[in-house]
């Protein structure tokens, strides 16, 4: 089985997440489902706690995007294009326990495409019968697979958001 999906631990977790909510809300980023590429340099002055824990893990960020999938609604299945195989991905604002991220084994056909409102490019995914592979809840730093096909299905009545980081080397050396 490829790996998926790994949960990660911080020790200082509650500071670094304080640190991702406070930025997050200053952005005043609509909550309607969006994909927005920030800029590295903000993200890392708005958070030294979290860069100070990736500089602890030889990580180095070179993106990272605020993602949003909007209340009742099913993100397509997908992959992300680019050089990284894997980001690090960390809650925003409330763990939505009726949201999820399942994975799917690659049998389907692929198209590019690219997200409403911010024109950011991926690559489609689409299988009349998909079959899930593995499937997580966003409740604390998650490292994932982003080669795998994938989607966020939100059940809940709340945008479920997340901040999404690729990095220079991926860290295979986390899973």
């Amino acid at each position: 089985m490829t790996f998926c999906f790994k949960h990660l631990h911080l020790d200082n977790y509650s500071e670094v997440q304080d640190e991702i909510n406070q930025y997050c809300q200053s952005l005043q980023l609509p909550v309607h489902t969006i994909f927005k590429p920030l800029v590295v340099d903000d993200v890392i002055w708005a958070t030294p706690k979290l860069f100070s824990w990736f500089a602890k893990n030889n990580l180095t960020p070179v993106t990272v995007a605020y993602i949003a999938v909007a209340p009742e609604s099913n993100q397509v299945m997908h992959v992300d294009p680019g050089p990284s195989a894997l980001a690090l991905n960390f809650p925003v604002g409330d763990i939505l326990y009726d949201a999820h991220t399942s994975f799917y084994r690659n049998k389907g056909r692929w198209s590019n495409s690219s997200t409403p409102h911010t024109n950011v490019g991926y690559i489609e995914y689409t299988d009349p019968d998909p079959e899930e592979v593995g499937r997580y809840v966003l409740t604390q730093p998650t490292l994932i697979h982003i080669k795998i096909p994938h989607s966020i299905k939100n059940l809940s009545t709340q945008p479920r958001v997340c901040l999404s980081f690729r990095f220079k080397i991926d860290p295979w050396n986390l899973i």
